[in-house]
């Protein structure tokens, strides 16, 4: 079987291997295509995205590699743009929408680097309601397609990425089933 991927990350953002690396081991694989689609950058935490001034470099590092592999595999340009971030969405061939955080005021949660996030989350602004944490997350994932019009959302369910999401609820089922009709 062979098979594509539109969700790469490079060292531009949080990924391991350069565009370079990445190209040669998908064709060494016998993919279809590769995408990449490093995270945007996030004013809140800069721990794991790309620098505002790498952009341009990016851009042109994959579409010079993307021309110069093309007889072997298409390559796309994409980015990972967060709910917190702005992009000049021209400058991509596609766009993966996803929610990182919830940011209130000075604090910034991520939601999907640890279990211990998401309870300060719930704890520190939902007062430990975890309903109207996935209510907020959810209402975030909708306004965010929205708003950019995304040909990917990402990890939709990565709220419930720890187990700590009461998956079986009713209102859990509820909001997570009108926030896919609001989305797709």
């Amino acid at each position: 079987m062979r098979f594509s991927n539109l969700h790469t990350h490079t060292t531009y953002s949080d990924g391991k291997g350069t565009v370079r690396e990445n190209i040669e081991s998908a064709i060494k694989k016998n993919m279809l295509s590769l995408g990449f689609s490093d995270h945007s950058f996030t004013p809140c935490d800069t721990s794991y995205c790309m620098k505002l001034e790498d952009y341009g470099k990016y851009c042109a590092e994959v579409k010079a590699l993307a021309e110069e592999y093309k007889s072997e595999i298409p390559v796309f340009l994409g980015i990972e743009k967060d709910y917190y971030s702005e992009i000049d969405r021209s400058m991509f061939d596609y766009v993966i929408a996803s929610v990182h955080y919830v940011v209130r005021g000075n604090d910034c949660y991520a939601i999907d680097h640890t279990a211990k996030d998401q309870i300060d989350c719930r704890d520190n602004v939902f007062g430990g309601n975890m309903m109207d944490f996935v209510k907020c997350y959810y209402e975030m994932v909708v306004e965010q397609a929205a708003a950019c019009k995304p040909d990917v959302i990402g990890h939709f369910d990565v709220i419930d990425k720890f187990s700590i999401m009461p998956e079986e609820s009713d209102v859990y089922i509820r909001i997570t089933e009108e926030a896919r009709r609001e989305t797709f």
